[in-house]
Formats: C-alpha cells, sequence, structure tokens
C-alpha cells in the first residue's frame, strides 16, 4: 500500500493500491465503501480538509474525485508525457494541491482552474533527484519534501527556495508530514526503517522509532492527531 488519508471527520480513510485501484473504506466497519478505478498503480492519494475531495495520481495524472460518489471530476496533466508523478497532497485550506515528481520538481495546482500557479524546483544538480513524499505546513507556507537522496528539505512556497536541509536518514525518505498545529515539528520515514521526529528549526532528531520486520511506505495522521497511519 503505498499511501493513505484520512478524511476530515476520520469516519473514512481511502488507501492507494498498486492493483490499478484506490479503495475508500469506513473507519468504524472496516467495509469497503467504493473504490476509484484507474489504468496504471495508484502512487498517492489524499483527503481535502473539508472532506469534500479526493486526489490521486498516478505515474502520469492525478485524478481529483468527488469523495461522496467516487466519481471522477478533473485530471491533472502534464504537457510532457514522460513527466512522472510520485505524491499529491491538499493545501490544508484546500486552495492548492501540491504533486512531486521524478524530476525533482513540486507543482502546485489550483485545482478550481485545472492549471499550475506555481512550480518549486531544486538547483541543477538534484534534477534527477525523485521527491518521494511532500506535506504542507499547517499554514500552508512551507513543505516538507523526502528525496530519495536521503536528506529532507523544507521549502518556502512563496520565495520558491530552500530553507531547511536535514539530514540523518540512510535511505530513501518515503513519507514526511508536519505534525499537527506545530510551529516546526515534522515526522519522516524511510527505507532504512526507522521513523524520526524533528525539531525542523534546528535540524535536530527529537527521537527514532525502528519497524522491527519491514518499512512503511507512507505516514498520516488523523485530526485530531491522535493516530498516525
Amino acid at each position: 500500500m503505498p499511501s493513505c488519508s484520512w478524511s476530515h471527520d476520520d469516519e473514512r480513510i481511502v488507501t492507494a493500491c498498486e492493483d490499478h485501484q484506490a479503495i475508500v473504506f469506513s473507519t468504524k466497519t472496516g467495509n469497503e465503501i467504493f473504490t476509484l478505478k484507474h489504468d496504471r498503480s495508484v502512487k498517492s492519494c489524499d483527503y481535502s480538509k473539508d472532506g469534500i475531495r479526493i486526489i490521486t495520481c498516478t505515474t502520469y495524472v492525478g485524478i481529483i474525485w468527488c469523495a461522496e460518489t467516487g466519481t471522477s471530476q478533473i485530471y491533472l496533466r502534464y504537457d510532457d508525457p514522460k513527466f512522472c508523478l510520485e505524491h499529491c497532497i491538499f493545501s490544508n485550506d484546500n486552495k492548492s494541491i501540491a504533486v512531486s515528481s521524478a524530476h525533482s520538481i513540486i507543482s502546485l495546482w489550483d485545482p478550481s482552474k485545472c492549471q499550475v500557479h506555481k512550480s518549486l524546483k531544486a538547483p541543477s544538480i538534484l534534477r534527477q533527484n525523485i521527491v518521494m513524499s511532500i506535506s504542507f505546513s499547517h499554514d500552508d507556507k512551507h513543505i516538507i519534501a523526502g528525496y530519495i537522496d536521503q536528506i529532507i528539505r523544507v521549502w518556502d512556497i512563496q520565495n520558491g527556495t530552500i530553507i531547511r536541509t536535514i539530514c540523518g536518514h540512510t535511505s530513501a525518505i518515503l513519507g514526511s508530514i508536519f505534525l499537527y498545529q506545530t510551529s516546526f515539528g515534522a515526522l519522516t520515514i524511510s527505507h532504512d526503517r526507522t521513523g524520526k521526529v524533528w525539531d525542523v528549526h534546528n535540524s535536530l532528531c527529537l527521537f527514532e522509532f525502528r519497524f522491527s520486520s519491514d518499512y512503511a511506505s507512507s505516514c498520516h495522521y488523523a485530526p485530531p492527531p491522535s493516530q498516525l497511519s
């Protein structure tokens, strides 16, 4: 399961699957509610913070769905057919969707206009560095991104610049989130089978936990922040 996301009311969870579908489950009963069919493996999924929409992405397209009916509404397509997508997430005000790529670019889409309104492009030396995971800060001013080169980078969205570079993992960063309503706390998980909680302001690891038998492929919290999945 590459990715999962909780609904705003904590009653549903959507999971991205490699068998060309995303599945919405009831968290109360554990039953499947509906399936979102795709033509390729689903790499990422996220609920909008108002619970109205779901975003999913495969390698080449992002799709916005009605969260109530499971019908597709908007397709986010890139002009370059070789532009490979990795991760997608709604901003906390639901006005933007961030989509990361295998080309070290984070695109910010305006879902109402179905167009990119800003691109966060890494320096040329990092252009082939895959952005594996992304998350908005609670005020939507920053994005934390986990890269395949084992490094966490924090972006200032307005200026389009990297303001923090954090090292500490020994393999690709598979999940990265700002912790709920904190000024600059974050959680990352890695292919090295560890999860780390960070003080991003000071680039310090506060504590680490280890997965005993396998690695996790994504991390998410359910509001209020009582659970991590």
